[in-house]
């Protein structure tokens, strides 16, 4: 039983921490679109082909967005060392969010007080071997994200476990809330002083990794590709991204005079880089580029596919439920409301889907397209790819996506066909699949009592959350969970993920569901 528990655990702590990624990474991918149209518009070739955009204010404006871009870029981990303790508390968020900053904080300063002592700092060669960098103002140790994510973790367990510590009377005003950033200063204290000397082997090992993935040559980026879509449906691809995006996994290069590390942190530091007018090839080849052949020309196909290979009476009922999940996908690079149409299925299907879309990275790769940024929709498409210019040949784009909605839309239609899947409006019970579907179409709020009644009730319910489009729950009788109920009620999918922890797939609007669940559960 015990060991059940611990498992359960773990899955429920891996889910909660990619979910807590996606505070910083969202304010990535917007600040990279600022970034973007910024140091695009404001380039010497812009303002030779367009005259009009040479104009003072015009500029001033652009040069304002280039620095407000900035913000994510330059200050990524210390935001990441905020979110995971912010994402992973339950109660007294604030107060988890500021410990994070002080235990971040004070891992530095410790690190400091390391290379102080030793010597370090006054001997260039040894800053070099060490790999000083100026972090938040502190001559530290660039840990990176790796660092950023220690440091959440572990402010996130000193929070769950002292944010209710007593303390004697005399000292009563350090206790509680108060005292999750002293206990946290003094942890992180002492794990600094000891990251010089356990650093070394870290870091061999995400190297290792970025090995491998270079040594694969052009599969690697058709690996990483497909490895992110498998992990897709049990939420841990956010942990496969953030490896190759920020630490040296996705390589590390000399970039203005600085050296960077990441995929994603080498093309917002060339983007930033006066002196860069392209992008490198083998970094953009694991970021927004790789997703364009299947978000934009494969998914649509799929869609197509299941929309013909509905019954007649059916495709005026899935037509909207296709096409939000179209619109999504194309302009908001949200897959999941189309791609759990078919996992649960056709499991089969999707491990294809998976591989077409690594084949669209590796392609894109050969191409030599350089097209960066997080999402790879059509907001990446005009942004990172067109006003960029030619040099990032945006325009094989549509062709590899043209083919792509080809291929996909065959492949669907013959496996559909061919294997009698039960995709959207093939069921042979057409009364129930309308009334599904024409709730899922709704997906909004209003769904709260069904749902949570679905889950067994408030108290089944152990922890609750969301990320993008799906709930996230840890609850203590699975055998009371209703997935067809969770389904009539707009659930497009129900990820049962072991014996406590599952997710349940809701689109674009999961907020609000998750927030009437949390009302009722809260209401006395």
């Amino acid at each position: 039983m015990s060991k059940n528990n611990n498992k359960s655990t773990m899955w429920e702590f891996l889910q909660s921490l990619g979910k807590t990624f996606m505070l910083p990474v969202a304010l990535l991918a917007f600040s990279g679109i600022l970034l973007g149209v910024g140091s695009s518009l404001s380039s010497a070739a812009i303002k030779d082909a367009i005259p009009i955009l040479d104009f003072a204010p015009l500029q001033f404006l652009f040069m304002w967005m280039t620095k407000i871009g900035l913000v994510a870029f330059i200050y990524l981990p210390v935001m990441f060392a905020i979110a995971i303790p912010l994402g992973l508390a339950r109660k007294e968020k604030g107060v988890a969010g500021f410990a994070g900053f002080v235990g971040y904080a004070a891992f530095n300063l410790a690190i400091n007080f390391f290379l102080t002592v030793a010597g370090v700092l006054g001997d260039e060669s040894e800053r070099l071997a060490y790999g000083v960098k100026n972090i938040i103002g502190i001559d530290s140790i660039d840990t990176g994200i790796l660092g950023a994510v220690l440091v959440g973790v572990i402010v996130a367990k000193l929070h769950q476990r002292f944010y209710t510590f007593k303390m004697p009377d005399a000292l009563a005003f350090f206790g509680g809330a108060r005292f999750v950033p002293i206990i946290a200063a003094l942890v992180l204290g002492v794990v600094g002083v000891l990251i010089p000397f356990v650093w070394p082997y870290f870091a061999a090992g995400i190297n290792g990794i970025g090995h491998v993935i270079k040594g694969a040559g052009d599969f690697g980026p058709m690996l990483f590709g497909t490895g992110e879509r498998l992990l897709l449906p049990i939420g841990l691809h956010h942990i496969l991204v953030a490896l190759i995006r920020f630490t040296e996994a996705g390589g590390t290069m000399e970039v203005c005079g600085q050296t960077v590390s990441g995929a994603l942190n080498i093309f917002y530091s060339e983007l930033s880089c006066a002196d860069t007018t392209t992008f490198t090839p083998e970094v953009t080849a694991f970021l927004s580029q790789g997703k364009m052949p299947t978000f934009l020309g494969g998914l649509p196909g799929a869609a197509l596919a299941m929309y013909h290979c509905a019954r007649p009476e059916s495709r005026s009922k899935i037509k909207a439920l296709l096409v939000s999940g179209v619109v999504a996908c194309v302009v908001g690079g949200i897959t999941e409301p189309l791609e759990f149409l078919f996992l649960f299925v056709a499991p089969v299907l999707y491990f294809v889907h998976a591989i077409l879309t690594g084949l669209g990275f590796m392609v894109m790769g050969l191409l030599d397209v350089t097209i960066g940024n997080t999402d790879g929709n059509l907001i990446d498409f005009l942004v990172f790819g067109i006003l960029q210019g030619t040099a990032t040949k945006w325009y094989l784009v549509p062709l590899v996506a043209g083919i792509w909605f080809v291929v996909y839309y065959f492949v669907f239609k013959l496996a559909i066909t061919k294997f009698n899947l039960k995709t959207p409006g093939r069921d042979i019970d057409t009364a129930e699949i309308d009334k599904e579907l024409e709730v899922a179409v709704v997906n909004a709020s209003g769904k709260g009592a069904s749902m949570l009644a679905a889950l067994g009730g408030k108290e089944n319910i152990a922890a609750l959350d969301n990320c993008i489009t799906r709930l996230r729950l840890s609850v203590n009788d699975m055998s009371l969970v209703d997935d067809a109920k969770l389904k009539a009620n707009g659930a497009l999918g129900v990820v049962k993920l072991d014996q406590h922890n599952l997710q349940v797939v809701i689109g674009t609007q999961v907020h609000l569901v998750k927030n009437e669940i949390q009302a009722m559960m809260t209401a006395s």
